[in-house]
């Protein structure tokens, strides 16, 4: 049986694989919307990663560079 951390990101602390979130929670936590998640991804500013039909990962660090590159 496979256990789920509360934690929506997709890879373990301590290790240095890039972290992913589902849109959602990460829209969440950065108070945005997750259309404009979206919204970026069909403009090319970040990359989405798209597991399968209905699951849309986003890698957290190349969002969050791009949300605090794009405030002024």
């Amino acid at each position: 049986m496979l256990l789920r951390s509360p934690s929506s990101h997709v890879a373990a602390s301590g290790d240095n694989l890039p972290r992913f979130s589902r849109a959602k929670p990460l829209a969440a936590s950065l108070g945005l919307s997750v259309r404009t998640l979206f919204r970026w991804s069909e403009k090319g500013f970040i990359s989405r990663y798209r597991v399968n039909a209905r699951v849309t990962l986003f890698q957290v660090d190349e969002v969050n560079t791009y949300v605090k590159a794009a405030r002024v």
